[in-house]
């Protein structure tokens, strides 16, 4: 935090002030408030809702995590990125499941710290079941994923017995015939 002048300062704690006079102040009402019964369900539903929203985003990320253990995985290759340090070029295949959605796309130093709960659990999946070395299924931008895994669901559904090489084959014809671009 930066320095800032005595006048700043005097502020701030002129402020302060009016600020703790203004709890004094919504504490009472607050007080006189929770005795009516009305308040009272408000507040109990209140609790229950917030609870209620906690519980929905653990089960989700709890879902998704498992769903990303459990995918049988069809990964694509979105980008290719090059780093240069002076010495050796490392190239790096940015690569997405078209089931589940786990990527690499945040395994690098400005996402690897990143607090959200998905980009961790990601990572975390990359690195303990060794995701770099599953097989990829051609090259296809963020933009096709959604319309891969549809054409991919639909096959399945039709050949049923289809193996990965065969849904590469009719996919690659897919995007040939519509100008290299799914969408």
């Amino acid at each position: 935090m930066e320095k800032i002048t005595l006048e700043e300062l005097n502020n701030r704690k002129k402020e302060l002030e009016e600020e703790k006079v203004r709890i004094k102040e919504l504490d009472s009402i607050i007080k006189v408030l929770k005795s009516e019964d009305i308040v009272k369900k408000y507040i109990d539903a209140d609790t229950k809702h917030a609870q209620s929203k906690n519980k929905i985003e653990s089960l989700q990320e709890q879902i998704k995590y498992q769903n990303m253990l459990h995918c049988d995985h069809y990964f694509v290759v979105n980008d290719v990125v090059s780093d240069f340090d002076g010495h050796r070029t490392d190239r790096t295949e940015i690569i997405t499941c078209i089931h589940c959605g786990l990527t690499n796309r945040y395994m690098n130093q400005y996402f690897w710290h990143d607090t959200s709960k998905s980009v961790q659990m990601m990572n975390q999946i990359f690195i303990d079941y060794n995701c770099y070395f599953w097989p990829r299924h051609g090259n296809y931008s963020y933009e096709e994923i959604t319309e891969l895994k549809r054409i991919y669901d639909q096959f399945m559904n039709e050949y049923p017995k289809a193996t990965d090489e065969d849904i590469e084959k009719q996919m690659a014809l897919v995007k040939r015939m519509k100008g290299d671009k799914l969408c």
